[in-house]
């Protein structure tokens, strides 16, 4: 993932990431094996106050038990040498669970959530401490003690199908270290966890059901859109739309035939067997039973007839035990609802961030109608869109735009404002757009932006999915009102198709206008001796850019904290 200060160009190694409440993991175990005591977190102590509150009724059943008080006479391990992906069983709450199976599938995610230098041997230094990491705005490492709630000598949360396997609980207690108790853990949304364990941009598309009455060629982008993040190993997760009067006999037909709507899927494989054969494979990450789909593409459907064996031990193969099942894509548009991306990779895709803050009479422009002066006083973001998708109809770039604000104090999806973005097509050497910019009318067309969000909202992210021809964008992020201050994080994931269609004077893919201007400067208002309205302004050297990296705080670190969650306004 690209940091801001990656995209200022101005350095490329990773920044060293920070612990919670300034806890060091290497340090604390040291000490704890000088002394030979395991160690006990003073932050997150084994008491009531931490539990969920419907746990507190045994309390005096609940006792605070080590692992290898657990699995004894077992040695316990941190993480399962056969570990095969779902092998969690959904304790209480399971609104992580379809994250904590996607970092159980990936190496690389298991890897970094949870740093393999820890464990319960004496070789791997055990003293009853571990470490994860999560991502908040930026990567926080917290660190733990390994005493875990029990009753009758069980686990009373997650905990792994494995008797000798904890990883899932462990993770499970930090999380809710993060967020400042169990309870806290309580009904946040299945894109959270994947945002937060994973440092992901997330994309949600709502109402994928109507598509089967509209154009065509958009069920087929979608497909494709689906198909490329399963290969690309990011996380689709698929939820059925809240039951009402308008769907009940639809969500009843879903039971008959194996689905239930009040549970999260996620897609597992996408699969074009071509002649108009789409199917998906999505499992159960939410369920305490499991529902056996009997509809199109269930095992014993004649679907399969014109399907060779060898093309369906293929399909089967890695995925036969992973409790999933394979779908039709027609009737997954039709029994789903919501599909939530988590876009990771980066390795073949690129992603730019951009760290800010809105500050009063600074940059704070707002989105009022016709004041361009305020308006162009916003931070504006400029990237290059390089690498169209030749495969698409139009062949045009993608790229997933995402916003991030503050969370009110008391509520787990509103913001600290309504916010919202405009993208406008730019000429290559623009690098700050003026008032002139947005206020002049050509009759091509241009000025006007080319996508935006549908509203300025206070939910706590916002996001779109653009699809633009190649060239130069400016992203405006902006408050509804003038003069409203707070900190956004800003990030544009961009699919990579191949070669790109032309070449940058710059590696970089992105660069920052520097609007911090003197106001009594006539390059500010736009000088038009000789050459009309300036619509482009150039940046005077030495001015600083209001993106500077005002982070997100988590809540434990600074009263007006916030986590990682989204809610679209899709």
């Amino acid at each position: 993932m690209v940091s801001d200060s990656e995209s200022e160009g101005q350095g490329s190694g990773a920044a060293p990431i920070e612990s919670l409440y300034e806890q060091d993991f290497l340090a604390i175990r040291e000490e704890c094996r000088r002394t030979g005591v395991l160690f006990t977190d003073p932050e997150f102590l084994p008491r009531e106050e931490f539990l969920r509150e419907r746990s507190k009724q045994h309390t005096n059943d609940i006792v605070w038990l080590r692992p290898s008080e657990l699995s004894r006479p077992e040695l316990p391990i941190l993480v399962s040498n056969k570990n095969e992906g779902f092998d969690i069983k959904p304790g209480l709450d399971s609104w992580f669970v379809p994250a904590f199976s996607a970092i159980a599938d990936s190496t690389a995610l298991l890897n970094h959530v949870i740093p393999p230098d820890q464990g319960f041997s004496q070789h791997e230094q055990y003293a009853g401490i571990f470490h994860f990491r999560f991502w908040f705005g930026r990567w926080i490492e917290i660190v733990i003690d390994d005493l875990l709630p029990c009753r009758k000598g069980l686990l009373i949360y997650m905990k792994s199908a494995s008797q000798v396997e904890f990883w899932p609980a462990l993770l499970e207690k930090a999380y809710a270290k993060a967020k400042g108790t169990y309870e806290l853990l309580n009904s946040w949304l299945p894109i959270d966890a994947c945002i937060e364990l994973t440092g992901g941009c997330p994309e949600r598309v709502r109402d994928i059901s109507k598509l089967l009455n509209g154009d065509k060629r958009q069920v087929d982008r979608l497909f494709m859109d689906i198909l490329r993040a399963n290969q690309n190993g990011n996380i689709p997760v698929v939820s059925c739309h809240p039951r009402d009067s308008a769907n009940q006999g639809e969500q009843a037909e879903a039971r008959r035939l194996g689905l239930e709507p009040r549970y999260v899927y996620r897609v597992t494989q996408v699969a074009d067997l071509g002649q108009g054969r789409q199917i998906v494979r999505v499992k159960n990450c939410s369920g305490w039973t499991e529902p056996q789909w009997a509809g199109s593409w269930s095992p014993d459907s004649t679907t399969w007839a014109n399907v060779t064996d060898s093309t369906r031990r293929e399909l089967d193969g890695e995925a036969f035990h992973d409790g999933g099942f394979w779908i039709g894509f027609q009737d997954f548009l039709k029994y789903f609802d919501t599909i939530d991306f988590c876009h990771i990779n980066t390795d073949l895709d690129r992603e730019v961030v951009f760290n800010g803050r809105w500050e009063v009479a600074l940059n704070a422009g707002g989105v009022q109608k016709g004041d361009w002066a305020n308006y162009a006083r916003n931070p504006q973001c400029f990237i290059q869109l390089r690498s169209p998708n030749r495969a698409d109809p139009d062949g045009l770039c993608s790229a997933v735009i995402s916003m991030m604000q503050r969370r009110q104090p008391a509520s787990k999806v509103k913001g600290v404002n309504k916010v919202g973005f405009r993208v406008y097509q730019v000429d290559r050497e623009a690098e700050e757009l003026t008032s002139q910019f947005f206020s002049y009318r050509r009759n091509d067309g241009k000025h006007k932006a080319v996508a935006k969000t549908p509203t300025w909202q206070d939910g706590r992210e916002t996001g779109v999915r653009v699809r633009l021809p190649a060239g130069k964008y400016c992203i405006i992020p902006s408050t509804y009102d003038v003069d409203k201050e707070g900190d956004f994080i800003l990030r544009v994931h961009i699919e990579q198709f191949g070669e790109e269609e032309e070449e940058s004077d710059t590696d970089t893919l992105v660069t920052e206008s520097r609007t911090i201007l003197d106001r009594s400067s006539p390059i500010y208002g736009g000088s038009t001796m000789g050459r009309g309205a300036q619509l482009y302004g150039r940046t005077p050297r030495g001015r600083t850019t209001p993106l500077y990296g005002s982070r997100l705080q988590l809540e434990q670190v600074a009263p007006q904290g916030s986590e990682g969650s989204y809610t679209s306004n899709h």
